[in-house]
């Protein structure tokens, strides 16, 4: 009888240690598996809503990665009133004086998590080329003239510098993109008088200061 009650427990103690460990690799399975669903999503869609200081109705991105540690995108935005800092010389008018505009932003990002692109910290270098038009009433002319010219303006814009940040995944799919990063800015006005069709060259530049944040869904 007791050889009969060892060789239950026995069984009993056998049957539970294979369930435990039945469980364990049924969890080590889940979340292989969710790791390697999420290296499979390589591309992420991001939509930048707070641009409205620089002229821009929404900014549409796009994310690819393409190693371990890469990857790189474009922003594209369409221009569809003034920018805040616009031409102190060559303002434009009001009512439909602007004309429009885009804007086109590639950057390229290393990830610190080899296993983990576009979820975690990252270095980056960043582009955006602005281009944008708008009738305006020169500031340069003396006061009280009753002669003030009309111009087409013609802004290009090109900034470039180093980016940081942190990207992180809310779930499956939906993730959030903080950012900020310094660079150069280079910036280049054309305006020609409608009258004389005298053309004047505003060249400028500066530092650029960025910091904003991003909603994307990744697939």
């Amino acid at each position: 009888m007791k050889k009969v009650s060892v060789l239950f427990i026995v069984a009993l103690l056998t049957l539970n240690l294979s369930s435990q460990s039945n469980v364990v690799r049924t969890q080590n399975d889940s979340v292989k598996s969710m790791g390697n669903s999420s290296l499979s999503m390589k591309n992420v869609v991001k939509i930048t809503p707070i641009v409205f200081l620089q002229g821009q109705l929404v900014r549409i991105s796009f994310e690819r990665t393409i190693g371990p540690h890469f990857t790189v995108g474009l922003g594209v935005a369409p221009i569809v009133f003034p920018p805040l800092l616009a031409s102190f010389a060559y303002p434009p008018s009001s009512g439909d004086g602007f004309k429009g505009g885009f804007a086109l932003d590639p950057e390229i990002r290393w990830y610190a998590a080899s296993d983990k692109a576009m979820d975690g910290f990252f270095l980056g270098l960043y582009n955006s080329t602005r281009f944008s038009s708008w009738d305006a009433v020169s500031t340069l002319q003396v006061l009280g003239s009753n002669n003030l010219d009309q111009y087409e303006v013609n802004r290009t814009q090109l900034k470039y510098g180093f980016e940081l940040g942190f990207e992180k995944m809310m779930g499956k799919h939906f993730l959030v993109d903080v950012y900020g990063g310094l660079g150069l800015i280079g910036d280049n006005i054309i305006a020609t008088n409608q009258r004389t069709k005298v053309i004047d060259y505003l060249p400028s530049g500066g530092i650029d200061v960025r910091f904003n944040i991003s909603f994307g869904y990744r697939f």
